[in-house]
């Protein structure tokens, strides 16, 4: 990029850090709509996928030679904030020493902001790739993932072959993450009398038992990728 190019990258950056979409309660509309007026502006369409009152996330296509898309996605929100703690200010963008100071510059507005600027790179270069390329910014990323959730409910990510997320990482490319997993387990035991416990049944062992099996069997150590 040129010198303008990322004087525009720093603005756009600056711009979104300013708006607040802290989470809970989110309310990303307002981003959102900044989104897509930037998107326009540099002949991009975009929409607003509505999660509730107040919330939407956005999608935007560039059209690439196949109908299958490399999406990037990123989340719009972020974490709540307690002004008094920070040392410079939350919501303005303040760049000193190279560096800028404020909500969601790494954690993720940067990477939002690197998403929209290489859209609009594509775009003004008239490059048009192999694979259609999709914007996936999300709502409520940072307390439930239900703007994901709703995006992927609502079938955006049915063409995707290939999906970047721009969390911050410091430039090295991650290629899993940690998930979760929920076990529901019953277990039934017999009531009976302190003093003839063996004709009852407690659950805590078997429990526990089952505890230990899983933890042995699937706990895995991974190395960091790459």
């Amino acid at each position: 990029m040129n010198n303008t190019e990322k004087k525009e990258l720093t603005d756009l950056l600056r711009s979104l850090v300013q708006i607040k979409s802290v989470n809970p309660p989110g309310n990303e509309n307002q981003i959102a709509n900044f989104i897509k007026k930037f998107l326009l502006k540099n002949n991009i369409h975009s929409e607003l996928v509505p999660l509730e009152e107040g919330r939407s996330s956005v999608i935007a296509r560039i059209e690439g030679e196949e109908a299958r898309d490399i999406t990037f996605c990123g989340h719009i929100d972020t974490v709540r904030v307690k002004e008094a703690d920070w040392t410079k200010p939350v919501f303005e963008g303040l760049i000193e020493n190279e560096k800028m100071y404020g909500i969601g510059t790494s954690d993720m507005k940067g990477g939002v902001a690197a998403i929209l600027y290489a859209a609009v790179l594509l775009k003004r270069r008239g490059i048009v790739p192999k694979k259609t390329v999709q914007l996936a910014l999300t709502a409520d990323e940072e307390w439930a993932y239900r703007g994901a959730k709703n995006l992927v409910d609502g079938g955006y990510f049915d063409r995707t072959d290939f999906l970047i997320i721009t969390e911050p990482s410091n430039l090295q490319v991650s290629t899993g993450e940690k998930g979760e997993l929920w076990i529901k387990a019953k277990f039934y035991g017999k009531s009976a009398h302190g003093s003839t416990p063996e004709v009852g049944v407690n659950t805590i062992i078997p429990g526990s038992e089952l505890v230990v099996n899983v933890s042995e069997r699937y706990e895995k150590i991974f190395e960091a990728d790459p």
